[in-house]
């Protein structure tokens, strides 16, 4: 008997994703910044959009709730938009400076190290000659602020006596940022002490005659080298432990990252309370201009089918935005209930929620929840925290209770704060400390943790007290 192989068709149901839908979840997922810059840019683009301030347009769009479809466009919906849509010069103004100060916060395009370092020279009296030679020097100064090429080289290339070009180096390591033009660590750390006066200190001493017992942190080879106390070396360590080893890392073309909440938690008379930065995104409603272009009746047909497919875009995005908005605001509340002990007592009392308990409590998709606080931050009573923070799941317990990973941190973060700075704490240590609290963790967890609390060693935490 021949087996065959024969298609089956079965009925099947699928969501489909229209263009509008794709819009609603890429706009969810935005944080503020990448939204404003959507926004802005959808502005540019289409011609029907522009912007108004809050007072200006009170309910943008009244006839369209956050779950409603659009049919096609008529002037009977177009004219629902003309409601309260003449601007107030003076709120104007106050949007306009409101958006240009939150604007500020984010840098334009950074200043390299090279260019910071070239504007300090070039405000020195200096000869052509040494201009020159200052320039080619910083030219070579890595990212990190070190100069790469031997000093001889400057000298034979320019025919300037190797005393002159190691002048022109001095002057360049008393630019900003402190170790600037150094040759090596050695010279960074010396070039920072001496720019906060501490030439004659005993780090500086160290730093200079006993580099190399530095580097290994021998404390006691130092003491006795230095005929001084323990005390006063450990002392000279923390100094030399706050000086910048990398000191032109803070200059690149890379911009600097600005954190910007998208909602915030805040106690009011007792409660607490969320809210949106909605006043940081562009307000936008349909131009009058081109309303009244849509209702005419002696404009060509295809300049109408024109509107009617950006009006339709215009709204879908109004929509989109609106529907982010009260998505991210319920989800915010959620967890501000249900972590109220967490707001009230701080980050040790932090509970280890789930996608599908917020996802119940809102009445929202595992998925569309886990979109919402993508990549977003919040404002609390103990600073800027990513929402996917409140998402980590925590560590399952043997009473099959988890606890958040953030709890288990600010545990970890106690303990060290109150130990013997002698005899400070190792992992395992630490691991039996959270023990008796209740709290049973792996080693190797906890020194992941410690490490990302950016807390060193326990060997390495005594030699720096």
């Amino acid at each position: 008997m021949e087996t065959r192989i024969q298609p089956v068709q079965k009925p099947e149901q699928r969501l489909a994703l229209t263009p509008q839908i794709r819009l609603g979840l890429h706009i969810l997922q935005m944080p503020l910044p990448e939204l404003q810059q959507f926004v802005e840019q959808q502005v540019q683009e289409n011609p029907v959009l522009e912007e108004t301030s809050a007072s200006s347009l009170s309910t943008p769009l009244a006839s369209v709730g956050p779950h409603e479809a659009f049919g096609r466009m008529d002037v009977a919906m177009i004219e629902q938009l003309e409601q309260n849509d003449e601007p107030t010069a003076s709120t104007d103004q106050e949007e306009d400076r409101a958006k240009q100060a939150f604007r500020e916060q984010f840098p334009t395009q950074p200043t390299t190290l090279t260019e910071h370092i070239l504007r300090q020279l070039h405000c020195l009296d200096l000869t052509p000659a040494e201009q020159t030679i200052g320039e080619k020097i910083i030219e070579n100064v890595d990212p990190n602020g070190y100069l790469e090429v031997p000093l001889e080289g400057f000298a034979k290339d320019t025919g300037t006596p190797l005393a002159d070009v190691e002048r022109v180096l001095g002057l360049i390591q008393e630019c900003n940022p402190p170790g600037v033009g150094a040759r090596d660590l050695r010279e960074c750390l010396l070039i920072q002490l001496r720019s906060v006066g501490k030439g004659e200190a005993l780090a500086f001493q160290i730093v200079h005659d006993h580099f190399e017992l530095v580097k290994k942190r021998d404390l006691k080879a130092i003491t006795r080298q230095c005929s001084v106390s323990l005390e006063e070396v450990q002392g000279a360590f923390r100094e030399i432990q706050a000086l910048d080893p990398k000191p032109g890392r803070a200059y690149g073309a890379t911009p600097v990252s600005v954190l910007v909440p998208d909602a915030m938690i805040e106690r009011v008379d007792g409660t607490y309370e969320v809210s949106l930065r909605r006043e940081e995104i562009p307000r936008l409603r349909i131009s009058r201009y081109y309303r009244n272009l849509f209702k005419d009746s002696t404009a060509p047909e295809e300049v109408k089918q024109y509107l009617r497919q950006k009006i339709e875009g215009a709204l879908w995005l109004m929509k989109a935005i609106g529907q982010r908005n009260l998505t991210l605001k319920e989800i915010v509340r959620c967890i501000a209930c249900l972590e109220e002990e967490f707001l009230d007592e701080g980050p040790a009392h932090l509970k280890p929620l789930t996608l599908e308990q917020v996802a119940q409590l809102v009445g929202r998709h595992k998925s569309t929840v886990s979109r919402a606080v993508a990549n977003k931050y919040v404002q609390t009573p103990y600073g800027i925290m990513r929402l996917e923070a409140f998402f980590g799941g925590g560590l399952r317990q043997e009473s099959g209770k988890a606890i958040a990973e953030q709890q288990i941190k600010a545990e970890l973060q106690a303990f060290i704060e109150a130990e013997n700075p002698l005899t400070p704490l190792s992992d395992q240590e630490l691991t039996e400390a959270l023990k008796a609290r209740g709290i049973t963790v792996a080693r190797r967890t906890v020194a992941k943790y410690r490490e990302e609390l950016k807390i060193l060693p326990s060997h390495l935490r005594k030699a720096i007290r």
